[in-house]
């Protein structure tokens, strides 16, 4: 006799993959820089294979793809602005920031921690991360 598929309950992440599968989810938008649409959709397909499986896959998933989106949006117009207006100063700091945060929120993932990227805007709303300040937030 054959179960439903659709009354399947996923089995839960053990701690261990929970802390692979988030670092890995922030390491991967780090592949947008050689392959930039890739480097945004990585973290999104991956939050979507393991979201319910874990809150705190889907905390850091949701945040992923709202720092993709909002670090992509400020690339674009950084660039624009270092066309006619600035130079290439703003945009060549803002792509360094870019390269550095997601390392820095990778080692934090390792760790446990959900931290939040600066100056990201809610695309993407997840019920377990609050509008709070951009802080490294203790997952038990």
């Amino acid at each position: 006799m054959q179960q439903d598929p659709e009354s399947i309950e996923p089995r839960p992440m053990t701690e261990n993959e929970i802390r692979q599968w988030t670092m890995c989810m922030h390491i991967g938008l780090l592949v947008g820089f050689t392959v930039p649409i890739v480097g945004a959709l990585t973290p999104a397909v991956m939050w979507f294979m393991r979201r319910d499986r874990s809150e705190r896959v889907d905390q850091h998933g949701a945040m992923l793809v709202n720092a993709a989106l909002s670090y992509h949006v400020y690339m674009l117009v950084t660039f624009l602005l270092s066309l006619f207006v600035f130079g290439m100063l703003p945009f060549l700091v803002l792509v360094a920031t870019v390269v550095t945060l997601p390392v820095i929120g990778a080692v934090k993932a390792n760790d446990g921690a959900l931290w939040r990227y600066p100056l990201i805007r809610e695309f993407v709303k997840s019920p377990g991360i609050a509008s709070a300040p951009d802080t490294a937030v203790s997952c038990p």
